[in-house]
């Protein structure tokens, strides 16, 4: 059963007067929160005021958990799609560079050095494109970060104390994550590549076109 009634209406139904009911703190890091609650709950003497952190309240946080789970392999997913992008790359450029392989073979270069060669540019692929300074993300990133996206029209209809306008951040630590993972993925599609470029034939790869 659900019905609504007024602030005023709902004092005098609980017979509160002007007293309060809840106070909400907003954090700046919401992962602080239970940090923050037990800080609060060791100064305030009162033992019939219940502090809670929204972690422990409702299913919030489990939908948030499982939300981020879900960005997470979303943007594995996205990586593993440009890391094929890189392995196509460095297929054409295996076969583009077969003379140039048969060269390198004849001067005396193994084959676990031109796997090293071919892995290695693989990688430096990966790490560019994993890079998050690029003008055009840079530039996306700016714009939400000053403006914000504005979520007025959907969270209007959500009970959730959340702010209604979302700003992007970048931390070291995303950037991070986003280098390794770009650079680890390409590293692993451009081993059958590399691997292909190992094995040529020295005279074949020499008398190619």
């Amino acid at each position: 059963m659900m019905f609504q009634a007024t602030i005023d209406d709902a004092r005098d139904l609980l017979v509160m007067g002007n007293a309060t009911q809840q106070i909400i703190i907003m954090l700046g890091d919401y992962r602080k929160a239970d940090k923050v609650a037990a800080r609060i709950r060791s100064l305030i003497t009162d033992t019939s005021i219940s502090v809670t952190p929204w972690t422990k309240i409702g299913d919030t946080y489990t939908t948030v958990v499982l939300v981020q789970r879900v960005y997470g392999w979303i943007y594995i997913i996205i990586a593993l799609l440009g890391a094929f992008i890189i392995s196509n790359i460095m297929m054409m450029v295996v076969m583009e560079r077969r003379k140039e392989i048969g060269i390198l073979k004849s001067m005396g270069f193994t084959r676990r050095e031109i796997l090293t060669m071919f892995l290695f540019e693989g990688m430096a692929l990966g790490f560019v494109e994993a890079w998050p300074e690029w003008p055009w993300d840079r530039v996306w990133w700016r714009f939400f970060h000053v403006h914000g996206l504005d979520l007025t029209a959907y969270m209007s209809r959500m009970s959730i104390p959340l702010d209604n306008v979302i700003y992007t951040t970048l931390s070291a630590a995303s950037v991070a994550y986003s280098i390794v993972l770009g650079t680890v993925l390409s590293a692993f599609v451009s081993i059958a590549p590399a691997r292909q470029a190992a094995r040529m034939n020295v005279v074949d790869a020499i008398k190619s076109v």
